[in-house]
């Protein structure tokens, strides 16, 4: 089986990915087409269906937009007319809409042979008699001859297409598609980096054998298209959070269903001078001196060299265990790879304490005879010997482990998997395992050490020793589709891998790798953007930090800073409640600070209108109303849809707006009063025995003794419709991981992409065309109303239909670049030089006809 689609995977991790994707329409000027293979999968159909935009520069009678020989062909007929031949016989349909420089969508659905057709989903002509497709050998071509004009989104389908979702005839078509199994073909046309049309079927099924992308002939190209306002291509936004990326095990197909991804990744210190920080710190080292990354030491791959003389700066306050009345009750774990090449007494494995030791946390070698290992807290020593040992790589851990209580027992020193407990001859006598001070002081990695370390990770928990011997193998690292325990990731303080030569001392335990791992993802594809989501450290107060100037120049300042990754940021502070006057003038220093290519959005809750001071929402790219619970009446269609009404009338601009859904429920109730928190669908909401209410009514279920009420496919539906028959920005969720697998009949954000459709695209270049019905062998035999060809192997010859006389003739490989090309009445080119292989040749006529065959070069 051919390769179908080459693919440009490289990700770009900066983000810098631009705008979401354009739409591009097919331009095609007098004798433009486009060939797409003889489309077998037509022949003796009673039962199918043909989109496609047009908007035609000028009307010319009998001009043909598309055509499977006289089988099937869709022509321009008088103006404001369209002409329909199937099976050599004619109708029309008629409508005022038709006209040049007009976008209208037009549909031809055949049922048990009857035709209909639609003009912008009107009815307007109904077939007089019935028909059957007949077989045919000609192939499925766009323009061709006299059609002057513009074409966009041609779909044809193998059976009549459902109007659930209103024919989908004003968004673009995903992989989710309803009814995918009979699409023929959907030529999207927005692969304008391509040189043929690509098949959008052969990129949702990528493991077909065969596939219909498009030779472009005569001239036909690929044209921005902004002019077509009824066919939005719009935001579909996905909250996501560090704990939802940890545990819930999102899988990638999600990410692709939302074009703007928002991390809740950071907060507002409330009462701390407004700063903002990362919810996951960056904490990334530097290597001092002469310390630098190698490939690979004794068979490990990425490790960190240190020769004595150097060592690897970290952050400050980095090893930061929580504390419970001053007891760092939870405990905290430093572990490491380690191999020793010179035992050096008072090197420092780890180090985050005061110059004179009394304050904090360090791990250094004691005397060498003793091979002796020192772990010291705020000055008390606890040590361990003849565990450590030079020439070998070392798994070696230090955790907290309290034990019987006495000193031997403060400590577990675990060596490649074996515990290990202090000496009690050589350690003193205090039980405080607490390190004072911590945020005080930085952290240092293998100051004088001469030593090679790999995967070095700080906690700020303890573990067990089945915890730390599992850790020898197997970093815990989240990823797309993965599962990983929460409190165990939040319990992350810093994690150094060092395989990465440009950044040896990433974090990646960090908001920054959580990024990397969010945005891989998107790998391969375009039309996405990443935004940085600040949330309030508490429910309230948030107000109160930022009413003075200072501190929404500091909230300001650290936002920019954070936000460098990103593609935007978006202000999550809750609860937002009367005129929000202090946020308007915090909206002016971020705009001050905020890189100019930086989206600013602002995130409300509802209260009277949302109010957002009108004289700054200029400031603003958009902002993302949150019409969901917890409240039960929030998943009212009704109230969602006079929310809209509301919002314009205060003076929020269409399509600034940026409405909402959710995957989480209301709260839960029981006879008629709050009781319990939200929880998501996928906690049985929509389990394989639930059907839901097609009207869009809130719907409710009962789950542990509650009844939650939430919105249900058809109402986020309905939602995502009401936002583009408003001429809205899009819409968005909260959140991906409450939502059930995206394979599920009834994940949501799969509804919302039925209704606007997220556009994230695969980035394709080049495709291998692939016919399903292989190549003929043309002869010159017989009389024949088509082009025929006659090859030797060094010779082509071709001969044109009637009287028709050749202006050009050009030869082209399946991946699209022109091989020949000769000008005039020319009946033979001369392929010996060609190599081996399929190729196209396309025949423009004087008359302007375009002709095109494929044939073999052996």
């Amino acid at each position: 089986m051919k390769r179908i689609l080459t693919f440009i995977s490289a990700l770009m991790l900066t983000l810098s990915v631009g705008a979401q994707v354009d739409n591009y329409c097919l331009r095609l000027p007098s004798g433009g087409s486009v060939t797409c293979g003889e489309m077998g999968e037509l022949d003796n159909l009673r039962n199918f269906t043909l989109q496609f935009w047009m908007n035609a520069d000028q009307w010319t009678s009998g001009a043909t937009l598309l055509s499977r020989g006289d089988g099937l062909k869709v022509q321009l007929g008088d103006e404001g007319a369209l002409s329909f031949t199937l099976n050599e016989t004619t109708f029309t349909a008629s409508s005022d809409d038709l006209a040049a420089g007009s976008w209208v969508h037009v549909m031809l659905i055949c049922k048990s042979g009857v035709a209909r057709v639609y003009i912008n989903t009107t009815l307007k002509a109904t077939s007089s008699k019935s028909y059957t497709l007949p077989e045919s050998t000609d192939e499925f071509t766009i323009g061709g001859d006299t059609y002057v004009g513009r074409l966009d989104e041609i779909r044809v389908w193998s059976a009549v297409l459902s109007s659930d979702y209103e024919y989908f005839y004003n968004t673009t078509l995903n992989k989710w598609v309803p009814q995918l199994d009979d699409l023929v073909c959907y030529f999207k046309l927005d692969q304008e980096l391509c040189e043929n049309v690509v098949d959008y079927k052969a990129i949702f099924v990528p493991d077909q054998s065969f596939n219909h992308h498009g030779v472009m002939n005569g001239g036909a190209t690929k044209e921005l298209c902004t002019d077509n306002t009824k066919l939005p291509y719009l935001l579909q936004g996905a909250y996501t959070n560090n704990a939802r990326f940890y545990d819930r095990a999102i899988d990638r197909d999600k990410y692709l269903l939302a074009n703007d991804l928002i991390i809740l990744g950071s907060e507002i210190q409330v009462d701390n001078a407004g700063h903002v920080v990362a919810l996951s710190g960056n904490d990334h080292g530097t290597l001092l001196d002469e310390a630098a990354q190698e490939d690979s030491f004794e068979g490990r791959d990425g490790v960190l060299h240190l020769n004595g003389n150097g060592g690897m700066k970290l952050t400050q306050g980095l090893l930061n265990p929580t504390l419970t009345d001053g007891v760092a009750t939870g405990g905290y774990t430093f572990e490491t790879w380690i191999y020793l090449n010179k035992w050096t007494e008072g090197a420092y494995i780890f180090r985050q304490e005061s110059d004179d030791g009394t304050e904090g946390f360090s791990i250094k070698l004691g005397p060498e005879e003793k091979q002796q290992v020192v772990v010291s807290v705020n000055g008390n020593k606890f040590t361990n010997i003849n565990k450590m040992h030079t020439g070998e790589w070392i798994h070696f851990a230090v955790t907290v482990n309290v034990g019987d209580g006495t000193v031997r027992q403060i400590f577990r020193f675990m060596y490649n998997g074996s515990s290990a407990f202090a000496n009690a001859n050589y350690s003193g006598t205090s039980t405080d395992y607490t390190p004072t001070n911590l945020s005080n002081y930085t952290a240092y990695l293998g100051e004088n050490l001469d030593a090679y370390l790999d995967n070095t990770i700080i906690w700020n928990v303890n573990f067990s020793a089945t915890n730390l011997t599992a850790h020898m193998s197997n970093v815990l690292m989240p990823a797309i589709g993965k599962e990983v325990d929460t409190s165990t990731m939040n319990a992350g303080g810093g994690c150094y891998l060092y395989d990465d030569s440009d950044e040896p001392g990433f974090d990646s335990y960090s908001q920054d790798n959580w990024l990397k791992i969010m945005a891989s993802a998107y790998e391969g594809y375009r039309g996405y953007k990443i935004r940085l989501s600040v949330q309030g450290s508490t429910s309230d107060g948030w107000q109160n930090t930022i009413a003075k100037g200072v501190n929404r120049q500091n909230f300001a300042k650290d936002l920019a800073a954070l936000a460098e990754p990103y593609d935007g940021v978006e202000l999550d502070l809750e609860w937002m409640y009367g005129t929000q006057t202090t946020l308007g003038q915090l909206s002016d220093s971020i705009r001050k600070y905020l890189a100019a290519d930086k989206t600013l959005f602002i995130s409300c809750h509802p209260s009277g209108p949302y109010q957002f001071p009108p004289a700054k929402m200029d400031n603003c790219d958009g902002f993302t109303f949150q019409n969901y619970g917890p409240d039960k009446g929030l998943f009212s269609l009704d109230n969602y849809t006079k929310s809209i009404t509301t919002l314009k009338n205060y003076g929020f601009a269409p399509e600034k707006m940026y409405m909402s859904y959710s995957t989480t429920t209301s709260g839960g109730y029981s006879n008629g009063t709050l009781y319990t928190a939200t929880t998501g669908i996928r906690n049985g909401a929509v389990d394989d025995d639930y059907s839901p209410v097609t009207t869009g009514a809130m719907e409710c279920f009962s789950y542990g003794g509650y009844n939650y009420w939430f919105g249900g496919p058809w109402q986020v539906y309905n939602r995502a419709k009401a936002c583009k028959d408003n001429g809205l920005q899009g819409i968005f969720y909260w959140d991906m991981g409450n939502d059930v697998a995206t394979s599920h009949q009834y994940s949501f954000p799969k509804w919302a992409n039925y209704a606007v459709n997220a556009n994230v695209d695969s980035l394709v270049t080049v495709v291998d065309i692939n016919y399903p019905t292989g190549i003929r062998d043309v002869s010159l035999d017989g009389v024949v109303s088509r082009m025929q060809l006659q090859t030797n192997g060094s010779t082509l010859t071709v001969a044109l239909p009637g009287n028709a006389k050749a202006e050009s003739v050009e030869v082209f490989a399946t991946n699209g670049k022109r091989a020949l090309r000769k000008s005039g009445n020319a009946t033979t080119l001369a392929i010996g030089t060609l190599p081996s292989g399929v190729y196209v040749v396309s025949v423009r006529t004087k008359g302007g006809n375009v002709y095109s065959e494929r044939f073999i070069k052996q």
